[in-house]
């Protein structure tokens, strides 16, 4: 299971600099049209701010896996051990059910959204809507990876400085 989520990881940072490189060329053609030559197009900004929705999503669901989402955690460490690990557990329980809401209602924006095309693309923008889903089940999915590690007591923590 770990190589297959490994492959999904390595897959998904894949895609992320492939969306990061269009998303700085359509936003570099776009100022060198506006700028340079007095012309605009209606598609450049459009494709980068879909590529950066679908970007911060995947990136997301990376960050669940590596467990480097920001927190603050100053009074979660002022209890002891056993209260901490409770409401780490709560947090956690909590993080599945926004996620499996987030999941569900991004499937049903999905369906609303199939015959809807974008404006400046003329994409269907259930495209643009599936990034909701998709980086939902991934989360998910690499949140259950957590777990699963955690209870296997092999996690690796890593450091700050990092």
């Amino acid at each position: 299971m770990k190589k297959i989520l490994d492959m999904i990881e390595k897959y998904s940072l894949v895609v992320i600099i492939i969306l990061f490189s269009v998303m700085v060329f359509s936003i570099f053609l776009q100022v060198v049209l506006r700028y340079v030559f007095n012309m605009g197009n209606s598609w450049a900004e459009e494709l980068a701010r879909y590529s950066f929705v679908w970007l911060v999503l995947l990136g997301a669901a990376v960050a669940v896996r590596r467990g480097r989402h920001m927190r603050i955690d100053f009074f979660i460490n002022l209890f002891p051990p056993r209260v901490k690990r409770v409401i780490e557990t709560m947090l956690n329980f909590s993080l599945v059910l926004f996620l499996i809401v987030l999941t569900y209602y991004g499937v049903q924006l999905v369906l609303l959204a199939h015959r809807q095309l974008s404006t400046g693309l003329s994409l269907p923008m259930s495209y643009a809507y599936a990034s909701i889903p998709v980086g939902g089940i991934l989360m998910l999915i690499f949140l259950f990876e957590t777990f699963i590690t955690d209870l296997k007591g092999n996690r690796v923590v890593l450091k700050e400085d990092e």
